[in-house]
């Protein structure tokens, strides 16, 4: 899975002795659905956390812009007379100047280390509505006892995030 993530390529194009793509792509799915990546990530950020190598004042918020394939959004779910586009409730697939886009906001450290990811569609505000989801999707679990981490006390942001409504929610 991850040699085909890395690379970008099809799947069918995963070589032979990694396995049947198939039994890739159902595991790599599989481990969404049921929050194995999750753990892995949470796993990786409390070892992280305890050998104290995580820089939580050099804590950054940004976000980008990934353009969907053409046929993204499926087939027509509308007569060709009618002006309707299809509807894509519940899917991070939105209408922007750059077409059909989805938008990644990530929360890292200070060392570029993902601390937390939230996705939105395309033409959503990177402050007014994902800054609060994505602070407060932050946890970084703790080895032993004790809660996990969820606060950075300092975060550093571009000027997009420059306006006083930003400040406040902050």
């Amino acid at each position: 899975m991850l040699w085909r993530i890395k690379l970008g390529t099809p799947w069918r194009d995963i070589p032979e002795q990694y396995g049947a793509w198939r039994t890739c792509h159902d595991r790599l799915v599989r481990w969404e659905r049921d929050g194995t990546w999750l753990r892995i990530l949470q796993t990786l950020q409390a070892l992280a956390d305890q050998k104290d190598q995580i820089d939580w004042h050099g804590a950054a918020v940004n976000s980008t812009h990934i353009r969907a394939h053409r046929s993204a959004t499926g087939a027509r779910k509308h007569s060709a007379k009618t002006d309707a586009r299809p509807s894509i409730d519940g899917e991070w697939l939105g209408h922007s100047r750059g077409g059909r886009t989805s938008k990644i906001h990530l929360c890292v450290d200070g060392q570029a280390r993902l601390l937390s990811v939230v996705l939105s569609a395309g033409q959503a505000s990177d402050g007014t509505y994902y800054l609060l989801p994505m602070l407060d999707a932050i946890r970084v679990p703790r080895i032993g006892t004790g809660r996990p981490r969820k606060h950075v006390p300092v975060l550093r942001v571009d000027r997009a995030y420059g306006a006083p409504k930003y400040r406040r929610l902050l």
